[in-house]
């Protein structure tokens, strides 16, 4: 049976792998001719920009023949049809058809036999990438997730494929049963090491800039605006379709437009160069990574499939041929063998099974995601009737049991960016608001604000603000118990937020509850999201939340602390946070090699401007260069720091110290940095907390907190604000496993806001 199809040979693999070497070496051992398998290079008018081989000496087909203005809807039907009379063509002759090129889906095609549905998308081309996802997501949930919403070919292919009445699940699990080879073909794919393949692709990218890139391009973007009108380059639609959506094209765009623009000046033009050229690396290493990973459509597919290692060829320790002689035993013996249906229909069964395994559910209760077909299985798991019974209790308002109150806090996992488990939270906070009919708003979507009039007005006319953050960290492993189960062991509780911060949310709510006292001023509890990474961005980055913020008119603000050893911790200021992303970049050379201009001796430049910042304390939290060789030194470093400065430090002599150590071709970003990091001056207020502390007959210890919280904003408006959670005793256990808090001390924290918030 075999005997009856042509045999045909794949070579795909990641950009820059070298693919077209192999083929060509393929096709001269065993005269073949090349079909070319790239998207892109099936165009006229950018043989540099998309990479096809000039110098390739071997006939190749589908290659630079499609008019990329008048037929910038090129698709994969068309593709198809012209690969297949190609194949035809060469198996005609008696030569060797050699499918080369990284479009896997353009493979995939020619790989199997089966008609792609014509679908016509134009459309669709008016609505946003999230519209469209938007669509996916309400008819194909669980295939929705196979769709990024930066991909706007495959999303509005997507919708024009429901709009089809084209189930997207039941597509793909049904062709790929119903799949028969088209041919009897044999697929190699490269496999590369990554940090070669990074280093190739940087290197190839600046011999395109050599070679012509940008003079191909001007000429190609003269010919595009004369045709289509666009002479702005600002038709963003124009550019996901056709040669314009190709790598080595769009990443140039602003180099173009500024180009065509005749109103910027030389030295401008060669530093939009310079960026758009980082753009094109990155970008290219990026399909790389994705192209690599579709390896996984190839494999255990009853085709014969098998890697071929270029990374030795590449670093010129070996030929192509060489590469070449060493599957030469396996591609004959291949070509001679007969096709095996009976495994490729079996390995097409069971890949659509593990997709239909794939297609999960995800339950509203519990937010655990499952196979379909194990429903009752799920329905019917302790964890599933613990998380039922806990929102069931969820629905009782009172609040006057602080340690019942913490529990059904905590049970709520309220992971960060977790927005369905936000919403649980509020909904149970103004259950509570409800029932004791306290004044609420829920603020910037996820943030509870609850006021308390005062019953006496003060003479400043100024209220207080207590602070805190109900969302946690992911707990990670090693938990003796279910982080969110809300476990009492030996007199304490044990769960993710039982330190850090929800005994004070808890603690506040129960004090309010049982109040039987007046209060002073006007106080303002706020609880809010995404503390812990740099605030809840609405109330402090935006003109909005100061108006907001202001409109309170606070004269302190009251955040969490951290527990102490055999005291109470307050803080009158924190640490500033100094997080700098950077990329160093200086020559390839010799390990031997001594100079300031390596990537490497950067680095040590910049610890060393650290360490000499005495008042800093710092970490590599990702630090990442490809490795060449054992004796050499790479061209490029990544680095990610996570710095913490103490108040009062100089703060713009320390970004400027950091930024000396940065050249022209380096990179630096700050994901998040201070101006100003003052202390707090020490008010009525303060002495106020520290009476609070001693009537427990606890001590109090002074100090730094040493973490980043939303009072830094506080103070950075002249607010005074002060750090402090009723945690004496305990040990730090917040971000840690099995992190726990004593109910004593919880159930003496009442006594300490009561005397706070009659005082104050």
């Amino acid at each position: 049976m075999g005997k009856d199809k042509p045999f045909v040979v794949f070579v795909l693999g990641a950009t820059a792998s070298s693919k077209s070497k192999i083929a060509e070496a393929l096709a001269e051992k065993y005269d073949g001719e090349l079909v070319n398998c790239d998207s892109m290079q099936v165009y006229k008018g950018l043989r540099i920009a998309t990479n096809q081989d000039i110098d390739c000496t071997v006939t190749t087909h589908c290659i630079n023949y499609v008019d990329p203005v008048a037929s910038n809807q090129y698709h994969l039907n068309r593709f198809q049809d012209d690969a297949c009379c190609a194949i035809d063509d060469i198996v005609s002759r008696g030569k060797l058809p050699i499918v080369v090129g990284g479009t896997h889906f353009y493979a995939l095609s020619l790989l199997w036999d089966l008609e792609s549905p014509d679908i016509i998308t134009s459309g669709r081309s008016d609505l946003t990438n999230e519209e469209l996802h938007a669509i996916i997501v309400e008819h194909e949930p669980d295939a929705s997730v196979r769709y990024n919403i930066g991909d706007r070919r495959k999303l509005i292919r997507a919708v024009a494929m429901i709009e089809e009445g084209l189930s997207l699940d039941e597509f793909d699990i049904d062709r790929i049963r119903e799949r028969r080879p088209r041919y009897h073909s044999l697929v190699l794919f490269t496999k590369t090491d990554m940090s070669v393949l990074e280093t190739r692709i940087t290197r190839r990218c600046d011999e395109m800039l050599d070679e012509g890139l940008l003079e191909e391009l001007i000429q190609y973007t003269e010919l595009y605006m004369t045709t289509t009108g666009d002479h702005t380059l600002d038709n963003v639609k124009e550019y996901e379709c056709g040669l314009t959506q190709s790598i080595g094209f769009k990443e140039y765009l602003p180099f173009l437009k500024a180009y065509f623009r005749h109103d910027e000046p030389v030295q401008y033009h060669k530093k939009v160069i310079s960026e758009c050229l980082k753009t094109h690396v990155r970008n290219t290493v990026k399909f790389a990574r994705v192209q690599i990973k579709q390896a996984a459509l190839f494999e255990e597919t009853g085709i014969p499939f098998l890697f071929i290692d270029t990374t030795s060829a590449l670093m010129g320790q070996s030929s192509f041929k060489d590469v070449i002689d060493g599957v030469c035993t396996e591609v004959e013996a291949i070509g001679e063998s007969d096709i095996d249906m009976n495994a490729i229909a079996e390995a097409n069964e069971v890949k659509a099974r593990r997709r239909l395994m794939k297609k999960s559910v995800m339950c509203d209760i519990c937010g655990v995601e499952y196979p379909g077909i194990d429903e009752n299985a799920h329905l019917n798991s302790r964890k599933h009737k613990n998380a039922l019974k806990r929102i069931r209790e969820l629905d009782d308002p009172d609040a006057s049991d602080v340690l019942t109150v913490l529990r059904r806090m905590v049970s709520i996992p309220t992971v960060s960016g977790d927005l369905d488990m936000y919403k649980l939270f509020i909904k149970y906070v103004t259950n509570i608001c409800n029932h004791y009919e306290w004044e609420y708003e829920i603020v910037f979507d996820y943030a509870i604000h609850i006021t308390f009039e005062a019953d006496v007005l003060p003479e400043d006319g100024k209220s207080a603000i207590f602070y805190g953050h109900y969302d946690v960290v992911p707990p990670g492993q090693g938990w003796s118990v279910d982080p969110f189960d809300s476990v009492l062991k030996k007199g304490k509780l044990y769960g993710r937020g039982t330190q850090d911060m929800k005994c004070v949310l808890a603690a506040l709510v129960t004090t309010f509850a049982k109040r039987d006292f007046e209060l002073m001023r006007t106080i303002h509890v706020l609880m809010v999201p995404d503390e812990e990474i740099g605030g809840f961005k609405p109330l402090f980055r935006d003109e909005a939340g100061s108006d907001f913020l202001n409109g309170l008119n606070p004269c302190v603000w009251i955040d969490e602390g951290f527990p102490g050893h055999d005291s109470v911790v307050l803080c009158d200021g924190e640490v500033s946070p100094c997080w700098v992303k950077g990329v160093f970049r200086g020559p390839q050379v010799h390990g031997s090699t001594i100079s300031d201009e390596l990537a490497s001796t950067k680095l040590r430049k910049l610890i060393t401007c650290l360490d000499n910042h005495e008042e800093l304390h710092y970490n590599f939290v990702h630090l990442n260069s490809p490795l060449i060789a054992n004796n050499v030194v790479p061209p490029s470093l990544e680095f990610q720091i996570d710095a913490r400065v103490q108040p009062g430090h100089d703060l713009l002599k320390l970004y400027t110290d950091i930024e000396d150590c940065f050249g022209e071709n380096d990179e630096i970003e700050y994901l998040d940095r201070s101006m100003l990091n003052p202390r707090s001056e020490r008010t009525p207020t303060f002495d106020l907390i520290q009476e609070s502390i001693r009537l427990l007959g606890t001590n109090v210890t002074l100090s730094t907190f040493p973490a980043c919280t939303d009072a830094r904003f506080a103070r950075q408006q002249g607010i005074p604000a002060y750090n402090v959670s009723y945690q004496p005793g305990e040990p730090v256990l917040a971000h840690q496993k099995d992190e726990c808090l004593s109910v004593r001390n919880l159930i003496d924290s009442l006594e300490f806001y009561k005397h706070i918030l009659k005082n104050i």
